[in-house]
């Protein structure tokens, strides 16, 4: 029986499922896309052993493992995890969080009281929420979204810029989790397959110059913005921010 993977459907995936469908056979697997908060479930109801998984999930999957020396993560900006606003973020109220990813909306919410210590009233998204920013209400938005959407708004905040400014660390969003043990051999060939889809990132890009809704900065998201490299800073930093999350109000 094959083993189901459950990958973001995020751009910022892309060389993954290339990679991965590389060595599809090799690893006798059936990938699957969905967004992140998606992908956790995937993996909660056993509906999936391995996923792309946003690291604020990890504590609610039982038997979760990180495997893989690859993850999602940013050094300093990554340019699709974004609180945007048409107010300077001191003047802002109210904060629609982005119902796709919890890291995100924990992250931004961590970033306002420790870092940039600012309160402001919590609303919870849904589809469509992007129109409703305006005045003092900004909006966490991340992804494809974020990407395409951020040049509407006059004040934009880099959360995993802010993160870095406050901590001097880089930030892991998403990494690869497992349900089930997993040999030595079937990780390394994992490892090659992501490390083959990273390699192909020019021609992924120049295959996607083909579709209608390109993002014109492709190429330098996904090699200079995205890092996709799982290291000991990033995990200091994910110590870090589930040590940071339990100071936070019990309602977030």
């Amino acid at each position: 029986m094959s083993i189901k993977i459950a990958a973001v459907s995020y751009l910022n995936t892309k060389p993954f499922l290339y990679g991965l469908q590389q060595y599809k056979n090799d690893l006798n697997i059936e990938i699957n896309s969905y967004e992140p908060h998606i992908c956790a479930q995937q993996l909660m109801q056993n509906h999936a052993q391995i996923g792309l998984i946003p690291v604020a999930a990890l504590p609610a999957i039982p038997q979760a493992r990180i495997i893989s020396n690859y993850c999602i993560g940013a050094n300093k900006e990554v340019d699709s995890v974004l609180i945007v606003s048409k107010v300077p973020i001191k003047m802002v109220t109210h904060l629609y969080l982005d119902y796709q990813s919890r890291t995100s909306v924990l992250l931004a919410q961590i970033l306002l009281k420790f870092f940039w210590q600012k309160e402001v009233i919590l609303l919870a998204a849904n589809p469509g929420y992007e129109n409703e920013i305006n005045h003092t209400t900004a909006g966490v938005i991340i992804g494809d979204r974020a990407l395409r959407l951020k040049a509407q708004f006059e004040f934009v905040y880099d959360l995993a810029q802010a993160w870095h400014q406050y901590k001097k660390l880089p930030f892991m969003f998403a990494a690869w989790v497992s349900t089930l043990p997993v040999s030595n051999s079937f990780e390394t060939k994992f490892n090659q397959a992501c490390a083959a889809g990273l390699a192909a990132i020019p021609a992924i890009n120049e295959a996607l110059q083909k579709q209608a809704n390109y993002y014109p900065n492709t190429l330098d998201y996904l090699s200079h913005k995205i890092s996709y490299q799982r290291n000991a800073a990033k995990m200091e930093a994910l110590k870090q921010f589930f040590e940071l999350i339990k100071l936070l109000p019990v309602s977030a």
